[in-house]
């Protein structure tokens, strides 16, 4: 019974998305701001980020114009999968504060309103393309809201009402599709992190932020082994899933959250892996 009602809702849900209409779902208070602000904690790349100043991507060792990206920018169906993530979830912002300009400020919130604007239109239901999927959305809230303090605090009212209707929008269409899309379980807990920032620093819900500190207990249960290594064994997921949860930990504490109990033993716990991954390289 449970299979059969799964199939239907799922049939159902998918029925409601490709409608124009379902963008009334995602409509709310947009209004609200980044009570909480978030620090990143971590170093970004400055060549990087003053190539994308100057007009190109670096990716690796190459430089690709920033007029070839913006396509895919615009068109996440037709970004090689490869390189969606990397482009939809703005991690690179990262890169743009590390060069602290007002030249970067500038830059950022022109990729940022270029997105909004690629990917608001009800009409052409923009919720459907791989850019709105809960794991990169999960993430680009994240990195948005990380790094709002460095491109957002002198920006303009337009810019800040752009903004946080878009951030309002994704926040709920990842509210109302985490449980019931289908991905990996690091995917998973790639959507949970936005979850988790968004209502720390945006909604200050604690009876929802109960739930999902819950769900990442769960996660972890799950996708830890007994080493403290990620199910995957991907080096580069050991450390993100480090990474992310000292973030976590740092989001939870300006919400003046009290720490979860298992959250400092899952890093302690992790850590040692990192370190193996480093001397055997």
């Amino acid at each position: 019974m449970t299979l059969l009602h799964n199939f239907f809702h799922k049939r159902w849900k998918t029925i409601i998305q490709a409608s124009p209409l379902y963008a009334l779902r995602l409509l709310g208070n947009s209004s609200f701001s980044s009570s909480i602000p978030l620090i990143d904690l971590w170093p970004g790349d400055s060549v990087a980020g003053q190539s994308l100043v100057e007009g190109s991507f670096k990716i690796g060792d190459y430089f690709i114009p920033l007029k070839k990206v913006s396509h895919f920018l615009s068109h996440s169906r037709e970004c090689p999968e490869g390189f969606l993530l990397f482009l939809h979830n703005f991690e690179w912002l990262r890169d743009l504060k590390t060069v602290g300009t007002n030249a970067s400020r500038k830059r950022a919130r022109e990729l940022i309103k270029y997105w909004i604007h690629s990917h608001g239109s009800w009409t052409k239901k923009t919720w459907l393309e791989p850019s709105w999927h809960p794991e990169i959305i999960g993430q680009r809230l994240r990195f948005w809201l990380s790094f709002y303090e460095f491109f957002g605090s002198t920006a303009d009212d337009h810019f800040k009402r752009l903004f946080f209707k878009s951030l309002n929008r994704q926040f709920r269409y990842l509210q109302n599709n985490y449980k019931t899309h289908t991905y990996t379980g690091w995917q998973r807990f790639q959507a949970l992190m936005g979850l988790i920032f968004a209502t720390c620093s945006l909604k200050r819900d604690s009876a929802r932020l109960g739930f999902y500190i819950k769900e990442l207990q769960d996660i972890l249960s799950l996708q830890l082994l007994e080493d403290g290594g990620h199910i995957s064994r991907s080096p580069n997921i050991q450390f993100f899933l480090l990474r992310d949860l000292i973030d976590i930990r740092s989001a939870l504490r300006s919400y003046s959250v009290p720490e979860p109990d298992f959250l400092q033993p899952a890093i302690q716990h992790i850590a040692p892996i990192i370190r193996f991954f480093r001397h055997t390289n």
